[in-house]
């Protein structure tokens, strides 16, 4: 176990490192059972979701980012629909390498174990907020290798972020 200390601006930057670290890796992992099941688009096309063509066939971050623009009076151009899907999905895992930063920060957990469990953290939190939103159906209505696939790779985003973590000098080591 680290000793504890304060949080700084910096060990949230590590963090949103971290994070897309760690989403990157997750992207990669889904990325190539995109192309093992037959998917054809290059990696930036899959990433940055250039074939979605509206919010109809767009996965759930493009219809979270939907939702938070009409909350606030904004409606999204079908256009921008995979834009929307790349940013928000980008954002989310930014975030959560975030708030490992800053558990890792002042918990005194090591950054591994904290990474895993920011993985774990965000894959039971979509179910729980994007099934009453009905982004989503309710979890037990998924078959068991849908519930799989989604598990692994956000254990896989947890242990990358964990290592991004570890990797990248504390604030401390950092002198700040």
């Amino acid at each position: 176990m680290m000793s504890r200390s304060p949080l700084t601006p910096y060990d949230l930057v590590v963090g949103a490192v971290a994070g897309a670290t760690g989403t990157l890796a997750m992207d990669v992992l889904l990325y190539r059972r995109h192309r093992r099941e037959g998917g054809r688009a290059g990696f930036i096309d899959w990433e940055r979701s250039a074939t979605t063509r509206s919010f109809d066939d767009a996965a759930a971050p493009a219809q979270v980012g939907r939702r938070l623009a009409r909350s606030v009076g904004v409606e999204i151009p079908p256009r921008f629909a995979g834009t929307t899907n790349s940013v928000v999905h980008w954002t989310t895992g930014v975030t959560w390498g975030v708030t490992g930063g800053a558990v890792a920060a002042v918990s005194g957990i090591a950054a591994v174990p904290v990474g895993i469990a920011v993985g774990l953290a965000a894959f039971v939190t979509s179910y729980a907020v994007l099934v009453p939103s009905g982004i989503y159906k309710p979890i037990r209505e998924y078959d068991a290798e849908t519930l799989s696939r989604d598990a692994s790779a956000h254990a896989l985003y947890g242990a990358v972020c964990g290592l991004a973590l570890a990797a990248l000098p504390t604030a401390r080591a950092a002198g700040h």
